[in-house]
């Protein structure tokens, strides 16, 4: 009964993606509702109810579906499968403790260790572990292509491949500490903890306040079993980085070891809020703690997830009346103008509808049987390493819809109120009013009115305009757009943003005067409000270097990579990769703002690429930012000491980088839409990049300008970059020649995972 029940939650799973949009009664040859099919599916996998006929055509219809559930297990490996948390730990290697050399790494002894590793390395590997190294650096030379292709085949389940062009890359570019960073991670992530801290020692010694340094640090000593010494280095990462979800959920780990479950469960849930993640549920489950996904705050959500903007703010427009009699006409023709568009519009959605409903018709024409079972398996089929993250967001973003709606009932119910009582002292009339006095009152109502009308419906526009946005960006992940399921659920929720719209014009008032005739106007020309095209699944390209991979509903995999690297079979590691700018900068998952994706369980999910709701950056504008004599408020994305203290300039430069970053990203979730020119891909070295929202700012091989210098608020008018002399910082201008030639540049930070899952680990390959 497992597989039904897997088999159940997958089809259930892909009938919420679309068929409750269909709101309206159908014709009989239409398919039935999503009550009726979750209840026929009911019928059919209830063991103890069904028939001998009934179990026939079960077992027939998962023979025709369960080897493309069987093709999706296998190329989604879990990573670690564990029951209790504290399976988590290791037992104590006191040889391999002994092992690590007592004597800090100098710069040569960076080159010579890395030299003999991967000689090592090449001797045992297995052979196709080694054909893609061969294959990788038979093409590529410099530090960063080679670092790029070290992360890809990682995240592909090639360790020792990631190992050996991690070390290439090394050697390419001894100095640079994020590569150094990058293979240590990986090392130790492919079971090989001892030959990771020594260059961890180096680094920390450059950077010792680095909480993706300390990170690694304790997982690494974790993962030899040495327990007080992880635990020292993940309390400093904490301390410095409290936003970190891999150290958040270390955190919680030593909290439960030390006897406190409660608190445990308290940072596993945390770390799941920053990005919800399989395994940080899995730590969560194993408390046996009830429901926590139904209960997270979207408000907090939408800051960490990523949205793409189907909805623009065309949508919370509303128009502007002149709340006065003497421009009765004027607003009359308005109103006229608004109610063509509308009806032009709600003749599209009907025409968008029909088309979008015409296959799914289609499928149920040729029976029930049918209908079940190809929704069914092309709902496996379209299952991505994105699908279960979209499973997480998309159950907050029910949850929290109820809530949104019933806020917004109450602050209608409060508006009637306030309207009564304005329309009760308009019509309140003197014995010797005259016709200029109740166009006065007139006025005065529309007045008081009218702006609290905009203020409340804007407001939930914007609040409903982003949650609808999230909704369209992370529906498509679940299971894809199987027979344009997803599409009418979408059309569904144009028409209620549409009627929402309609509602906020109807309301607002306007009055012609008393003793005047109203001359009538033509109606007025309304711009159409933008229905996007929801035949564009949002497609997330993540740039690695100067490699680019697509996440989205469509793609099952990183495959798509110009080395070829393609998935092993093995298992995606449990890590935080977090991007920035300037190869040489190891940069903290979220903090300063910097974005990053999450690995696990064969998942991925993207965290800090879009700017919230999309209609401004949550942190502070670089305009604003005080640096020498203002104090900044407490601000999640600043290290902890920090929070209420003056920024330093390095703080300013860490802040512009982070938000350099995002604004890049953000430039790379897109709707890919097969029927138009694909969006060109951002490459910074090529021409000149122009960002359309952003006039301030273009792009040129490798420059920023800002064109209007008061974007930049700076004491002493320049601040230099003391890892990269390349860069500097001047009133007017930035300069990052590196992120030119190099690309935006990843950053591993470790992830817990079960002891003794890698399937790429050689006992004894750098003996």
């Amino acid at each position: 009964m497992k597989s039904t029940t897997i088999l159940l939650s997958i089809f259930l799973l892909l009938i919420s993606s679309g068929v409750e949009a269909q709101t309206k009664p159908r014709p009989k040859q239409n398919p039935p509702s999503k009550a009726e099919i979750n209840k026929m599916m009911e019928d059919v996998l209830n063991a103890e109810d069904m028939s001998k006929e009934e179990r026939e055509e079960m077992k027939k219809m998962m023979k025709e579906v369960m080897p493309a559930l069987t093709n999706k297990k296998t190329n989604t490996a879990d990573y670690g499968v564990f029951t209790d948390n504290k399976q988590l730990i290791p037992k104590r290697d006191a040889a391999r403790i002994n092992a690590i050399p007592k004597k800090a790494f100098t710069d040569a002894d960076v080159t010579v260790t890395t030299t003999n590793l991967y000689n090592k390395l090449m001797l045992r590997a297995k052979a196709n572990e080694k054909s893609i190294i061969a294959k990788v650096i038979a093409k590529e030379k410099k530090g960063s292509s080679l670092m790029a292709a070290a992360v890809i085949a990682f995240l592909q389940g090639h360790n020792q491949a990631a190992m050996g062009l991690a070390m290439k890359a090394v050697l390419a570019d001894p100095k640079n500490t994020n590569y150094q960073n990058n293979l240590a991670a990986i090392l130790s992530q492919s079971g090989y903890p001892e030959k990771s801290i020594p260059y961890l020692n180096k680094i920390h010694q450059q950077l010792p306040g680095n909480s993706t340094i300390n990170n690694n640090l304790g997982f690494a000593w974790l993962n030899l079993g040495e327990l007080d010494s992880a635990k020292r280095f993940y309390d400093a990462a904490a301390l410095r980085n409290p936003v970190n979800p891999e150290t958040k959920l270390c955190f919680g780990l030593f909290k439960e070891l030390e006897g406190d479950p409660i608190e445990a469960f308290v940072d596993y849930v945390d770390a799941f809020e920053e990005i919800p993640n399989p395994f940080a549920e899995t730590m969560i489950n194993n408390r046996k703690a009830g429901d926590h996904i139904n209960n997270l705050d979207f408000e907090k959500l939408k800051k960490r997830i990523s949205i793409h903007e189907f909805f623009t703010k065309e949508w919370i427009k509303l128009p502007q009346f002149s709340n006065s009699v003497n421009g009765f006409s004027s607003d009359q023709s308005i109103r006229d103008g608004y109610d063509i568009m509308y009806e032009k519009l709600e003749n599209k959605i009907a025409a968008l509808e029909e088309a979008a409903n015409a296959e799914l018709n289609a499928l149920y024409d040729k029976g029930e049987n049918e209908f079940k079972k190809t929704l069914t398996r092309e709902s496996i089929e379209g299952m991505n390493m994105m699908s279960k993250p979209a499973l997480y967001i998309t159950i907050m973003l029910e949850s929290y819809l109820p809530e949104m709606m019933q806020n917004f009932k109450q602050e209608y119910t409060e508006l009637e109120k306030f309207i009564d009582e304005q329309r009760a002292i308009r019509h309140k009339t003197g014995p010797n009013d005259k016709c200029k006095d109740s166009d006065r009152k007139a006025n005065e109502y529309m007045q008081a009115v009218n702006p609290r009308i905009k203020e409340i419906y804007q407001r939930h526009l914007d609040k409903f305009r982003t949650w609808l946005n999230a909704w369209c960006t992370w529906k498509w992940y679940i299971v894809g757009n199987v027979k344009n399921t997803v599409v009418i659920d979408y059309i569904g929720w144009v028409r209620y943003l549409l009627d929402l719209h309609r509602q906020a014009v109807q309301t607002l008032e306007f009055e012609r005067a008393t003793c005047v005739e109203a001359k009538k106007n033509s109606p007025a020309s309304i711009a159409e409000l933008p229905i996007p095209s929801f035949n564009c699944p949002v497609v997330v390209s993540i740039p690695v270097g100067l490699e680019e991979l697509r996440l989205g509903a469509e793609a099952t995999g990183l495959n798509d990579n110009s080395f070829g690297i393609t998935q092993s079979g093995g298992a995606m590691p449990n890590v935080t990769i977090s991007f920035g700018v300037g190869k040489s900068s190891i940069t903290e998952p979220g903090l300063y703002g910097n974005p990053y994706i999450k690995t696990a369980n064969g998942s991925i999910n993207q965290s800090g690429f879009n700017y919230a709701d999309n209609s401004g950056d949550e942190l502070t504008p670089i305009s604003k930012i005080p640096f020498v004599d203002e104090l900044t408020p407490p601000n999640p994305k600043l290290p902890t000491n920090q929070k209420n203290q003056k920024l330093t300039k390095q703080d300013a430069q860490q802040l512009l980088k982070a938000k350099l970053a995002r604004q890049l990203l953000n430039k790379l979730m897109t709707a890919d839409c097969p029927d138009k020119i694909k969006k060109p891909k951002l490459k910074i070295d090529i021409g000149k990049i122009e960002f359309e929202d952003e006039p301030g700012i273009n792009i040129e091989v490798g420059e920023i300008e800002f064109l209007d210098e008061s974007n930049i608020s700076v004491e002493t008018g320049k601040i230099e970059f003391v890892d990269e002399p390349q860069v500097s910082v001047e009133m007017g201008k930035v300069e990052f020649e590196d992120m030119a030639t190099n690309g935006i540049q990843p950053t591993i930070t470790n992830g817990l995972g079960a002891p003794g899952n890698s399937k790429n680990f050689v006992k004894g390959l750098f003996n």
